[in-house]
């Protein structure tokens, strides 16, 4: 997408994804040396896009602007790396499905052993890492600490969805309390181990967070938006699916038909336009104050890449292009 284009000609994000492509390569590599023949000696040139890699590459830029340049922010690359392998491999347990973060060799196996793999090669790779690049016992167990903290939050809210069907909840507990720990506190996660080892002033650090727990509360709505089918079967919180049944002269009773009709059949942006309205709406806002937050930390977008931004989101969480231009007034 343009937008990707333009992003890449400014050296905030032009730096950072450069040490992304980096940090997906040294990771890969040590994988391999951990878990031998086991895995291909990849990743593969897909793996290395912008695209693929532009939560990585913002979160980098963030703390980048957050806590200046040094030594650590190798290491910050390597966590990032290394959480986003543990959050895949749950969320494969979690919804029995497999998306791949390393190549396993012995790929048409049972999919739950090469996410537990996938978990415990992480984990070995990290420390692999920290003891090869600093050889500093006390950072490898402060490393490990402070990641497992950062993903607490977000794993226990998992943990209480695992018993479904869920409540459905009025909207602003969703957002509130679901959202932020499922999707606001997993975004922040990257920041956990820089504001540990390299304190940024207050006003900062703020800044900083709000970029980062913003842009990731505006992402879950529109993944709510493209998942309320399968979340209403499912019986997991759905953002839209609170908003439907808020809505005036509908009932939970309605939501709960929902729950019983097949996900493939129907989508939110056709079949409950006002809610799909509301719901962008919302997501939106939050865009923009994560966009406000990154103009203090120095990264000040211009309209069309904010844009730009919001529709590529829109896209890369399975959103059809024509979805947000169906809403009045979107983008605009």
């Amino acid at each position: 997408m343009q937008v990707l284009a333009d992003l890449a000609r400014e050296d905030w994000f032009a730096d950072a994804f450069a040490l992304q492509v980096w940090a997906q390569k040294t990771f890969h590599e040590l994988a391999r040396r951990v878990a031998g023949d086991s895995l291909s000696p990849r990743p593969a040139p897909a793996c290395l896009t912008m695209e693929r890699n532009f939560f990585s590459t913002f979160f980098l830029a963030v703390t980048r602007q957050a806590v200046g340049p040094g030594s650590y922010m190798p290491l910050y690359a390597m966590v990032n790396q290394a959480m986003r392998a543990w959050v895949t491999a749950c969320d494969n347990i979690l919804d029995d499905e497999y998306k791949e973060v390393f190549p396993f060799t012995f790929a048409n196996s049972g999919q739950r052993m090469r996410s537990v793999l996938t978990l415990l090669i992480a984990d070995r790779v990290v420390n692999e890492y920290v003891l090869e690049a600093f050889a500093d016992g006390a950072l490898l167990n402060r490393v490990g600490r402070v990641s497992l903290a950062a993903l607490m939050s977000s794993a226990i809210q998992e943990s209480q969805e695992e018993l479904r069907p869920v409540a459905v909840l009025p909207p602003d507990r969703i957002l509130a309390d679901i959202h932020q720990r499922k999707t606001g506190d997993l975004f922040l996660a990257p920041l956990a181990l820089p504001e540990s080892l390299q304190p940024a002033p207050t006003g900062t650090l703020q800044a900083a967070r709000t970029a980062l727990c913003q842009f990731g509360l505006a992402c879950q709505i529109l993944d709510d938006a493209k998942d309320m089918p399968a979340d209403l079967q499912a019986g997991r919180h759905n953002l839209l699916a609170s908003l439907l049944a808020a809505a005036p002269g509908s009932a939970c009773a309605d939501v709960h038909d929902l729950r019983r009709e097949k996900p493939g059949e129907w989508n939110a942006w056709e079949r409950f336009p006002e809610v799909f309205e509301e719901a962008w709406q919302l997501a939106q806002e939050r865009f923009a104050q994560s966009f406000d937050a990154l103009a203090v930390l120095g990264i000040a977008l211009t309209p069309g890449q904010r844009e730009g931004v919001i529709r590529l989101m829109a896209r890369l969480l399975g959103l059809p292009a024509r979805a947000g231009a169906a809403v009045p007034g979107a983008l605009g």
